[in-house]
């Protein structure tokens, strides 16, 4: 579920994120594994909104030189989807990696520019 929350329709205000907002350029393979696990979320896991969301993110600097600090995002939370057959757990890490790596360098890049924009911090909040 963890996987899917940020590519899925909520009843909250977070936006969808798409793969091509964070610039994922996935095999086709990794292309059918992520539309796959997206199905899994939809009909068989749960329907994720943010009433039982548990993430918290914040932009912290990283002194590289002394005149810019560049800004990394760090990210937490604590859930997981895990699949039968072995093959597709590997094929599964793999997946997250890529798209890991894709959407840190464009957040990354994002806060730059804006770094205030991902202090967040969402647990459990009431509905």
């Amino acid at each position: 579920m963890s996987y899917s929350r940020p590519f899925a329709e909520g009843k909250s205000s977070v936006p969808r994120l798409s793969l091509k907002q964070i610039r994922a350029e996935l095999t086709p393979d990794q292309k059918e594994l992520h539309n796959r696990i997206l199905k899994l979320r939809n009909t068989l896991v749960a329907h994720s909104d943010l009433a039982m969301m548990n993430f918290s993110a914040q932009a912290e600097p990283i002194e590289v030189n002394h005149d810019q600090p560049l800004w990394l995002v760090f990210a937490q939370h604590d859930e997981g989807l895990q699949f039968y057959k072995w093959k597709d757990q590997i094929a599964f890490i793999d997946l997250i990696q890529t798209v890991f790596s894709c959407l840190l360098t464009t957040i990354t890049q994002i806060a730059q520019a804006d770094p205030k924009a991902f202090d967040i911090n969402i647990h459990f909040p009431e509905t």
